[in-house]
């Protein structure tokens, strides 16, 4: 089946939203919340550790009672539901979440029935086929602020099945993006050359993916920029990405270390190796640490362990790969966690949102190095009410007018020396 019909299919889960007549727009906000959620496929399968014995939840998993219970990705749910409810107008980028059919009451479908209580909100999802699974990705918005959907698409990696990128293109001239990004593990004690790789898969690839999304498009008229995802970048490599010319997207500050639970990313000091004071990584312990030699999965294969609660707790979490991007940030990129637990109850990943303005900032060079120059903005800092230029050209006449009677002064003086002279003569 074809990615378009693929994409129809899971969309149209909303109560057939493609064909709701809507109330009147709503204005666009000052403001927009952008945010991005890892919710974990396996738990939302309701697979077991021995399921997957090689994904990065089987450790996560593991700690599930009974093994096999969705109860983790329902909290995901839940906690994805109380953030809309505080964020009220926001965009939203899910990763790992399984496009399902309508009443199934899972993945895409279960989240369409929360957006019922949302009013204007939509779901945009897709799937691609890799080789055990079909990785899915769903980006959440405001029908009614940002337009409805006049193009979409979903692109995988050439080389690393199972790593896609969605884009969203809506009538008011909105661009959405949401990606999983591609990452190589094996490289995480050699942080240039992990970064590397991040960037060449997780920012060339999307920029070539992108301008072939857009081929037949005006660029000129996309209105804003919004990219959301799970970036697997640990040591936060992309700080900006320039998407089209001149329009380039990016964040403050740092990224949040919000990856993850699983052996080797998250860690006590103990097991914790620094490359800096900003970045390093976990060493992994002993297989028997790692693993009960006593359960094996379906290939024969030790089962994983759970982590205890310190070298599991969402405070010793390393890495700082789930990230959002816009043209003009507000705010850092920040966690949202409204729990009260040491250890993470929902995904193996934590939330992350930032605040973005939607208008435009047109400064030019010229303007910038005015402002450089006139960092007051031209006005006097002892008269901030007057301009800079005011007061200079009254203290231009104010010389002017002392020159001119100190001229007639001096004429005057001169005349009368003058008549003194004559009638001595």
């Amino acid at each position: 089946m074809d990615t378009l019909s693929m994409y129809d299919r899971a969309s149209s889960a909303h109560d057939g939203y493609e064909n709701v007549i809507l109330e009147d727009d709503m204005p666009m906000p000052d403001k927009i919340t952008v945010a991005s959620y890892n919710m974990s496929f396996m738990s939302d399968k309701g697979f077991k550790s021995s399921d997957r014995n090689w994904s990065s939840e089987g450790a996560f998993l593991s700690r599930l009672d009974p093994a096999g219970s969705r109860d983790y990705w329902l909290n995901a749910l839940e906690l994805l539901n109380d953030f809309m409810k505080k964020h009220n107008d926001c965009i939203i980028g899910l990763q790992e979440l399984n496009q399902t059919e309508p009443n199934s009451k899972q993945g895409s479908d279960a989240i369409n029935t929360m957006l019922q209580q949302h009013d204007g909100y939509i779901q945009v999802g897709n799937f691609v086929e890799a080789k055990d699974d079909t990785p899915g990705l769903s980006i959440i918005y405001n029908e009614k602020i940002f337009g409805k959907v006049i193009k979409k698409q979903i692109y995988d990696l050439v080389k690393g099945k199972g790593r896609p990128r969605l884009f969203v293109l809506t009538e008011k001239g909105y661009l959405f993006i949401n990606i999983h990004g591609n990452q190589d593990a094996k490289k995480t004690t050699e942080k240039d050359v992990f970064n590397r790789v991040i960037i060449r898969d997780n920012v060339n690839n999307l920029k070539r993916d992108l301008n072939d999304f857009l081929i037949n498009e005006d660029i000129t008229k996309i209105e804003g920029i919004f990219l959301m995802g799970d970036f697997n970048d640990r040591y936060d490599a992309i700080k900006d990405i320039e998407i089209l010319p001149n329009r380039t997207l990016k964040y403050k500050g740092d990224a949040p270390k919000s990856c993850c639970y699983n052996w080797d990313s998250s860690c006590s000091l103990k097991r914790y190796n620094e490359f800096d004071l900003k970045y390093g990584y976990c060493n992994k312990p002993d297989k028997d640490v790692m693993f009960d030699e006593s359960q094996i999965d379906k290939e024969n294969n030790p089962i994983k362990k759970s982590m205890n609660d310190n070298e599991g707790a969402k405070l010793n979490y390393k890495y700082r790969g789930d990230k959002v991007f816009g043209e003009n940030p507000f705010t850092e990129i920040k966690i949202f966690d409204n729990t009260n637990t040491k250890i993470s109850e929902e995904s193996d990943h934590q939330m992350v949102y930032a605040v973005y303005n939607t208008k435009k900032l047109n400064v030019t060079v010229k303007d910038l190095i005015s402002k450089f120059n006139n960092p007051t903005g031209g006005r006097s800092k002892k008269h901030p009410h007057k301009t800079r230029k005011g007061m200079q050209q009254k203290k231009t006449r104010r010389i002017q007018r002392k020159n001119k009677i100190n001229r007639k002064t001096n004429k005057g003086n001169k005349q009368r020396k003058n008549r003194k002279t004559k009638r001595r003569m």
